[in-house]
């Protein structure tokens, strides 16, 4: 990576506020010599300073990711209830097991049970539409051949990445008589620690404008004791690339970008006080969705800024040091406050952090 961390100065627009109550960062805890992010052996050495210019960090730069997996709740064909299952998304195909260990341990037994579901090795995604309602994380699968998959999540940030990762692997897949060949279009570049960091942010923003949204409109439901549809949904097309919220991605592949430079087993720790509901430790990809939910209902998003780099050594560069400022608004009370942070890396040899 040859990229000038001063490029990563982050800003969006203040959002609502909810009810929650008040918190607040202890003076001390804002230079912690805590690592905000770590690995989970708790290594840690003390900051090299940043000297203000372009950094190379001689880093290894990871392929994008274009594959997700994790358990969601599918709507019957028949009965219309919904069902549990472990989903895997390789690209643009879609498997499905009865469990995660039966994931692992037989992967080429991707089917549900006899009789109970319609495709029983894979499918082939060729559309992802989300379903716009209060009440459930909702969003559909459709299939080459027409067919609709109704799915739910447990989250908005675990929907928001099922979707961002199947509509770009539909995009980057290339078709030949129902077969997956290969990627299809090649981005221009892979990961990099500039990805992560704009990741960060805009997840972060993104969810928190969906959570300002959704808190003014209970607002206004709850004040119009008339209304009596609060279930209406409205069911849109997702496109890559495309906004998940009022903040705009400002590279391709945006949360493709973020999660490929984490692995699987990453832990992220940090050092807010016991009383704040985003403080602790989150272990793995959904600890780190976890991590961004409890975030967003929080705290509302206000800025988000990278100001230095710098690394541990001259020859390994295995540890990165990065800090910054960001400013958010406590929902509960709309006190905002502004700290400093900082993020220790350790970084594997392909480049990823864990």
């Amino acid at each position: 990576m040859n990229e000038s961390i001063h490029s990563l100065n982050l800003n969006a627009g203040r959002g609502y506020a909810n009810n929650m109550g008040s918190y607040q960062v202890a003076e001390s805890d804002v230079h912690s010599d805590m690592p905000l992010m770590m690995n989970s052996n708790d290594v840690s050495v003390d900051d090299l300073d940043y000297d203000g210019v372009e950094v190379e960090t001689a880093l290894r730069e990871p392929p994008l990711l274009i594959r997700w997996e994790g358990y969601l709740m599918k709507r019957s064909d028949w009965l219309k209830h919904w069902e549990t299952y472990y989903f895997v998304l390789h690209g643009r195909v879609l498997y499905c097991y009865l469990s995660d260990e039966e994931a692992k341990l037989h992967p080429e037994n991707s089917k549900i049970k006899h009789g109970k579901f319609t495709f029983s090795d894979n499918l082939i995604l060729d559309e992802v539409i989300t379903v716009q309602s209060r009440l459930t994380y909702e969003f559909v699968f459709e299939s080459d051949k027409g067919k609709q998959i109704h799915l739910r999540a447990k989250t908005e940030a675990s929907k928001q990445m099922w979707m961002h990762m199947a509509c770009h692997g539909i995009v980057d897949t290339e078709m030949l008589r129902n077969q997956v060949l290969h990627m299809r279009r090649t981005p221009q570049r892979h990961a990099t620690l500039v990805d992560f960091f704009l990741g960060y942010e805009y997840l972060f923003a993104s969810l928190s404008n969906i959570e300002d949204a959704t808190a003014s409109s209970s607002s206004l439901d709850s004040s119009n004791k008339q209304r009596k549809h609060s279930k209406q949904r409205s069911d849109d097309i997702v496109h890559p690339d495309a906004a998940i919220a009022a903040f705009a991605p400002k590279v391709d592949h945006i949360l493709c970008r973020f999660f490929s430079m984490c692995q699987t087993d990453i832990a992220m720790r940090n050092n807010y006080m016991p009383m704040v509901p985003f403080q602790g430790t989150f272990r793995g990809y959904a600890g780190v969705l976890e991590y961004f939910t409890k975030l967003s209902k929080a705290v509302s998003f206000e800025s988000f800024s990278v100001e230095g780099m710098s690394f541990e050594g001259d020859e390994t560069k295995r540890l990165v040091v990065v800090h910054g400022l960001e400013s958010m608004e406590v929902r509960g009370t709309g006190q905002s406050f502004s700290q400093a942070w900082e993020h220790k890396f350790l970084v594997k040899d392909d480049g990823r952090i864990y």
